[in-house]
Formats: structure tokens, sequence, C-alpha cells
């Protein structure tokens, strides 16, 4: 049976991680899967993952600039030989790729999957994250993007001549997010009114997902309608609320906050309208998990989205620094329930991410011999 090692920096819910354990559930059983940890934290997922067949966990941290830690970790791989290793941490993974060549592993795979860097830019940044590129692409086998916008960012106009480079969209199995279920439960378990109206988020607390503006448009919408609320769901949501209670002067109780979850398809129907200003993004699962699911859509235009929706939707998406055209576009779907369907995008998404193919075109690639 083949063994495919992956690289993550922990096993935290977040895209990557979701993502990665969602493929290893679909092909569970069909290869050996050694997930490696790079920063030495097992994480909340981690249950989720060990229960999965087979399965091996590397939990130790890897110093970039430690070579002990690299020694330490060529030889577990050399003890397991794996036929491929996909490291899921884009230029940061140079040291995994150069590791691979000298262990003989034929397939080295980067996988991008934001679509800029992570990291507010400096002259000493800048200059490390260019050698660490020109490493990676170097030494790849397979150079991997949820996006053409990460492909764009990350490897430019090389590009077009490397058939290394490939997009393969996030996978998402439509069937989990689809289920007929009672929204009023839901709501009762939230402890949210049965009457009201609900704008929901799904992400972790980070720059990129705009979770300031998110509150600006939250706030003004308060002011106006005693029967909104909003409702984060994310890693460190509930610690950026509660910094923020002061400057909030309205209804603290009507923002709740759920700082990770495993049910959130079952949470997405309490939503009645799902807000996505991101200000960087590599393909947002947590929107197309909110599209499949039926909801309508509140988003920015940023190319990740862009690239994420119909294109005949795309007028509908606003700049992620516009919060009046967000309180407009929700307020109207707030008044007129019948226009909701405008910004309802399920089918589409459901064709578009299909987790069978998408899942299977990085299967194909974890499979070649090079």
């Amino acid at each position: 049976m083949m063994k495919f090692a992956f690289v993550i920096s922990a096993m935290n819910p977040g895209g990557i991680e979701n993502y990665l354990l969602r493929f290893l559930k679909y092909y569970e059983g069909m290869f050996i899967p050694i997930v490696i940890l790079k920063n030495g934290e097992k994480g909340d997922l981690y249950e989720e993952y060990i229960k999965i067949k087979q399965i091996e966990v590397i939990n130790k941290r890897i110093s970039y600039f430690n070579p002990l830690d690299i020694l330490k970790l060529s030889i577990s791989l050399k003890s397991i030989k794996p036929d491929a290793i996909c490291d899921f941490t884009g230029n940061m993974s140079w040291n995994i790729m150069i590791l691979g060549y000298y262990l003989k592993i034929s397939n080295r795979i980067v996988f991008y999957r934001n679509s800029r860097n992570p990291f507010a830019p400096s002259i000493l940044k800048n200059s490390y994250n260019y050698i660490a590129n020109k490493i990676v692409c170097f030494f790849a086998t397979s150079i991997l993007a949820n996006s053409k916008s990460g492909i764009d960012f990350y490897i430019g106009q090389r590009s077009k001549n490397d058939p290394r480079v490939k997009v393969i969209h996030n996978g998402i199995d439509s069937q989990k997010f689809i289920k007929i279920v009672d929204k009023n439960n839901i709501k009762n378990k939230l402890n949210i009114p049965l009457n009201s109206f609900v704008i929901g988020h799904v992400g972790r607390y980070i720059p990129e997902k705009n979770h300031d503006l998110m509150l600006k448009i939250a706030i003004k919408l308060f002011y106006k309608y005693d029967d909104i609320f909003m409702v984060f769901v994310g890693q460190d949501t509930k610690s950026f609320i509660i910094e923020k209670k002061e400057e909030i002067q309205t209804d603290y109780s009507r923002i709740l906050t759920i700082d990770n979850s495993r049910n959130v398809n079952e949470i997405l129907n309490s939503f009645d309208v799902f807000l996505f200003p991101s200000l960087s993004e590599g393909q947002p699962n947590a929107l197309i998990e909110a599209m499949i699911t039926g909801l309508p859509i509140i988003a920015s235009n940023i190319p990740a989205i862009k690239e994420s929706v119909p294109k005949t939707f795309i007028t509908e998406l606003l700049s992620p620094d516009n919060v009046d055209g967000f309180v407009d576009k929700i307020e109207n779907i707030y008044l007129n329930r019948d226009i909701k369907n405008k910004f309802i995008v399920q089918k589409w998404a459901m064709e578009y991410f299909n987790h069978k193919k998408q899942f299977g075109l990085f299967f194909n690639e974890l499979k070649k011999t090079n």
C-alpha cells in the first residue's frame, strides 16, 4: 500500500486542516497517511484525525533554522519511506522540499492555500520569502494551489510554461450540508430568539477575515432593528468581541461567538444570511460551505472570492471596506425576504466544488511517479 506524508502546522480547525481531514476520510484505507505537525502542536482536531485507519502522526516542532529538527524528521521519514510528501505551508515548505529531494522521495508537492503572504511586509521578510519561493520552485515536483489568484501571486508568469503547476479547488461533500434540519431547534440551542434575523460568519479571528468591518456592519443594523443577531464562529472570535465590548455600545447580548465547533454544517442552518467580507483568501472554504447550504451570501470582491462564485454573481460582490454597501444588501434581504434567492448559488456550488472530482485530482497528484 502506498504511503503519503502531509505537512501542516497543527490540527486546529481551519481551511487547510479541515480540507486534509476530509480528504483522508474520503480515501480512508486506500493509502497509509502520515501527518507531520510543524508547530509540534496537536490541536482541537487531533482526536478526529487519529480515528483514521493506519494514520501516523509525527508531532515534532520543526524550526526553519535548527538543523537538528530536520535531522530528527529525516530519521523518521527514512524509516517510513513515503511515496509522496505534500507540504501545505506554501513557501515555508522550502526545508521539506529540500529534505524530500535528498531522501529521494520522488513525488514532492507544495500546495499553496493562500493568495497572498500571511505576514506584514518588511525588507527582511520579503527577502526571506523570495529566496524560500525560489527553493520551493526548484525542488518541488508538483506546485498546486486551490485558486488561480494563489498561482498568480506565488508563481506568476512562470506558471504558463510550467507543467508542474495546477489549480485544484477545494472539495466539499454537499450531502453533509443540505440535510433537512429544524432551524428553530438550532436557534434554541444557541439561545437565539426564534423570530430573529441572524447574520453569520465562519472563520477564525485574523486580520484577513475583516472582523472589525463585520462588527461595524452589525452595530449599524442593531441600531435600526432590534431582532437582528450576529453570530461569529471561529477560533479566537470570543476574545475579539470581549476586547471590543466597550466600542460596541449597543445590545452586547445580540452578538454570539462560538470559538470552535465541529457542527458547523448544523450552525449554518441557523443563519439567514452569510457575511464574508474578507481582505484575503486562498479559496474560502467557509463561503463555499455556506453556498452549498443554500444561504444567501454577501461577500467581498477580492480575486479569490470572484473565482469562487458564478461569473454572473460577481457584480453582487462589494469592496471589503464598503460598510454601507454591506449594510444595504443585508437590510434589503431583511426587509424583502423574497429577494434572498438572488443571493443563493447553491446548485452551482454543489457542481463546481464536487468533492469526488476535486479530491480525485489531488489523489492523482499524490499517486504520480516522477
